[in-house]
């Protein structure tokens, strides 16, 4: 009896780096980014009451599940089966523009 060994990323993750659900990904969380941000851009009532704080940290732990780090780890996996893979690298090197311009909308 052969013994798979090996990652199949397609079944978890994404066809390829190519696939479009990865774009639908990324565009939906920077969908709920530029949301949370519109909503508590200019609200600082989180500050000074419990409940509108509860209320934030909800909505930001709402916000982390609507911004899916899949792409990222689809990429990391594919460079991590090929260490050869440039084009997952490239891929990874984007994201992280695009997650860190995310980061610092939050802040």
């Amino acid at each position: 009896m052969k013994i798979k060994t090996g990652w199949n990323l397609n079944d978890l993750y994404y066809k390829s780096l190519k696939d479009p659900k990865i774009k639908r990904d990324i565009d939906a969380g920077e969908k709920a980014v530029n949301t949370f941000v519109k909503k508590y851009t200019g609200n600082k009532t989180w500050l000074t009451n419990a409940r509108a704080l509860a209320k934030t940290i909800v909505d930001y732990e709402a916000l982390i599940l609507k911004s899916p780090s899949t792409p990222m780890m689809y990429a990391s996996y594919r460079k991590e089966l090929n260490a050869k893979d440039k084009e997952a690298e490239a891929f990874m090197n984007k994201l992280e523009d695009v997650y860190t311009k995310r980061g610092n909308k939050l802040l």
